[in-house]
């Protein structure tokens, strides 16, 4: 299995969120968001298997202390995710990669975000511990709000502002992801990244399987 991805995607991808923030500062706004806000990497975020094999490398690529932090962190969080979804039957069927017909509730969505708390599983220091490699949903999330507004214990939601040149730029962006995601995997991003991991051999599969099961006990 190749594990050259979005290499060629990525720069393109970040020229198109360059021009869509000159744009939107040169109206007199401006992106708040910082190295070190970390709220959004508790959102649960979606990606493409291709995006978690990207990911994957990177992990791979990693100075031998950060790559042990992050394999344990992935392995944790995977966990977490998993079992938070197979508390109830119906949210069980995406504690699995799963195709792109199949879309995440909103519950699911909210309770991720509200209740459970859990970090993306490359978050180091309240910063992207992969930031290079980081998926493009987070490279196109960006707000022109406040920071604290993006904060769970922020009540009031219409202070959260997304800028409509990003809103658009997602659409943008499409076309050229739509294009080499072949596999057909998609799914929580802890999860897919621990799978791809699993078939690279850096867990077992059985150690997996009996902490799924010592959690749903």
């Amino acid at each position: 299995m190749s594990k050259k991805t979005y290499q060629h995607v990525f720069p393109i991808i970040d020229s198109l969120v360059s021009e869509a923030v000159n744009c939107i500062e040169s109206s007199g706004a401006e992106i708040s968001c910082r190295k070190g806000c970390s709220h959004c990497c508790y959102l649960a975020v979606e990606i493409s298997w291709e995006e978690a094999v990207e990911i994957a490398r990177a992990v791979e690529q990693a100075p031998r202390r950060r790559r042990r932090r992050l394999l344990r962190q992935i392995e944790a969080s995977a966990l977490q995710v998993k079992g938070f979804l197979q508390e109830k039957r119906r949210n069980a069927r995406y504690a699995k990669p799963y195709g792109y017909g199949v879309e995440l509730p909103d519950r699911v969505f909210d309770e991720y975000f509200y209740k459970q708390c859990i970090a993306c599983p490359i978050l180091i220091d309240n910063s992207c511990g992969l930031y290079n490699a980081r998926p493009v949903s987070c490279r196109v999330h960006m707000v022109t709000s406040p920071a604290e507004a993006c904060s769970r214990e922020h009540e009031d939601e219409d202070d959260y502002l997304i800028p409509e040149e990003l809103d658009q730029l997602k659409e943008q962006t499409a076309q050229y992801t739509e294009a080499i995601e072949h596999d057909g995997r998609y799914g929580l991003l802890a999860v897919l990244v621990y799978e791809v991991l699993l078939e690279w051999g850096y867990f077992a599969k059985e150690d997996c399987e009996q902490a799924e099961l010592r959690k749903a006990s």
